[in-house]
């Protein structure tokens, strides 16, 4: 009996390693490249450099927030923060919305003075086309 037990959790740990290892996610998405652009759009943010952060944005997007607006929201954000420290954790989903299919991306960063999760919608363009910050 306790041979099941030991043998039942290194089982599905072997099963969630080789899962958790795929770069290939539906709709043609990669990984790895989800999870730079993600972080390099973070870190734009948290520098202060919202037109390169702006020029990211999905067409959608950008009609509806131009770059000023786009600052006027995230900079007393990330400043409320406090300095940024590291990146925590970060994990990726598809989600298709009618026709499109959305790669979300979850980051969790550790700042000064709290820890933030950000979650960026990227479309297939690998362009933002969601954002928000908890």
């Amino acid at each position: 009996m306790k041979k099941r037990y030991i043998i039942v959790p290194a089982a599905a740990a072997f099963l969630w390693a080789i899962c958790a290892d795929s770069s290939e996610l539906p709709g043609g998405f990669e990984k790895s490249r989800v999870f730079s652009t993600a972080k390099d759009f973070i870190s734009k943010l948290n520098s202060g450099r919202f037109g390169a952060c702006f020029r990211q944005l999905s067409p959608v997007m950008k009609a509806s927030m131009n770059e000023d607006r786009l600052e006027a929201t995230f900079r007393p954000i990330i400043a409320s923060l406090g300095s940024f420290i590291r990146f925590r954790g970060i994990s990726v989903s598809v989600k298709k919305s009618g026709s499109n299919l959305y790669a979300t991306c979850i980051v969790k960063c550790q700042y000064e003075k709290e820890l933030a999760v950000f979650t960026i919608l990227f479309d297939q363009k690998m362009q933002v086309s969601g954002l928000s910050i908890e």
